[in-house]
């Protein structure tokens, strides 16, 4: 007996292809006959066991955002909060599950599953692995998680733990579904540092994660064009050892991001300078005291 496990992160080679292409609209779902053949095939195992239809040619699994015409984001099938139900949202088909003595299920050989998953291709985030049998092989997909609060996300064991012994407990922590842009969707827009602008950012937010390239950043940032709402932008060397000072940063103590200058290297590299100027930190008696 085998297990796949569906490859669904932004680095998998056999979704570079995208990045090529030149898209017109912000939001472009990619149609289930794009995928590779092989990929098209255990999908739609999945698709079957978990709604009884076949999967559709036409349907999207994958959804792509672009800026000026340039890729900048991949989604994928999550996980959210409908009605106070789990509830997989998969292109435009969202699946209602229930708790069944503590399980999650939908009244089908489907079995869910917690895990981790590389979505980003920058460090692993909490998923729900989806599990079907085909033959004497499992194939396995990993669904992203959408939190409610993205600065509050449960370390793996946490979200393992409540997964499997309090389900009614881990609900409210999932992020309630919001209809819009046709399809998948991952836990909140996130966009390169060396994709700002020249100027001033207000940053609400942010978190340390931990990369295949050692410690980073996620920032919340306000301020930036076509993201009324706010977005997440991965940090920068220039301010990584600021954010590792244990600064105090939220929404009722913002701190401001500013890009000082962009400039292109002779490798294509683009070199940023910027500054974070901060209101105030923690108490550490390790660290400088600047209140002077």
């Amino acid at each position: 007996m085998a297990i796949r496990t569906l490859d669904l992160s932004a680095k998998n080679v056999a979704f570079a292809r995208l990045q090529s292409k030149a898209y017109t609209s912000q939001y472009t779902p990619v149609p289930n006959s794009a995928l590779p053949k092989s990929m098209q095939a255990d999908l739609g195992v999945i698709y079957k066991e978990l709604t009884g239809e076949e999967m559709s040619q036409g349907d999207n699994t994958l959804l792509v955002k672009a800026d000026s015409g340039v890729m900048i984001r991949m989604f994928t099938p999550v996980v959210v909060n409908q009605n106070h139900k789990f509830a997989i949202k998969w292109g435009q088909k969202l699946v209602e599950l229930n708790v069944v003595d503590g399980k999650l299920t939908n009244d089908t050989k489907c079995v869910f599953k917690p895990g981790v998953f590389n979505f980003s291709g920058r460090g692993n985030d909490n998923c729900i692995f989806i599990q079907v049998k085909s033959g004497a092989d499992t194939i396995r997909m990993p669904l992203v998680v959408r939190m409610a609060d993205y600065n509050n996300q449960l370390e793996p064991a946490e979200f393992a733990v409540m997964f499997e012994d309090d389900l009614e407990e881990l609900l409210p922590l999932i992020a309630v579904n919001k209809q819009g842009n046709g399809g998948s969707s991952a836990q909140a827009e996130t966009i390169s540092f060396k994709n700002l602008d020249e100027g001033e950012y207000t940053i609400t937010g942010y978190r340390e994660v931990t990369t295949s390239y050692g410690i980073n950043h996620i920032l919340m940032l306000k301020g930036v064009p076509g993201f009324s709402d706010g977005v997440q932008c991965w940090g920068h060397n220039s301010i990584k050892n600021v954010l590792l000072s244990k600064p105090v940063i939220s929404e009722q103590e913002p701190a401001t991001l500013t890009i000082i200058s962009k400039t292109e290297r002779a490798d294509g590299k683009i070199r940023v300078h910027a500054a974070v100027t901060i209101a105030s930190f923690e108490d550490d008696d390790e660290m400088m005291d600047i209140n002077f």
